[in-house]
């Protein structure tokens, strides 16, 4: 599936992307969903982390999305 998508992707450039099918098929949106499965591949066979070290992954997470919330304005510029 990596390959399948990282190789549509690249194709996009030659390609004519003004057929909805073509333009689906090779959109870089994909590597996001390529990402999320991935990470739900990661979950499940990896093990289990120390409580504390999710903690700690999730408050940088939490102040990372406030920091973006409060620096970058509505143009998405700081």
């Amino acid at each position: 599936m990596t390959i399948y998508f990282a190789a549509a992707i690249a194709l996009s450039n030659l390609l004519l992307t003004s057929d909805p099918v073509i333009y689906v098929l090779t959109n870089p949106l994909l590597l996001e969903f390529l990402f999320g499965a991935w990470i739900a591949y990661f979950i499940i066979e990896m093990p289990r982390i120390n409580p504390k070290i999710g903690y700690v992954a999730l408050g940088i997470a939490a102040a990372g999305f406030v920091t973006g919330v409060v620096l970058v304005t509505p143009d998405g510029l700081l």
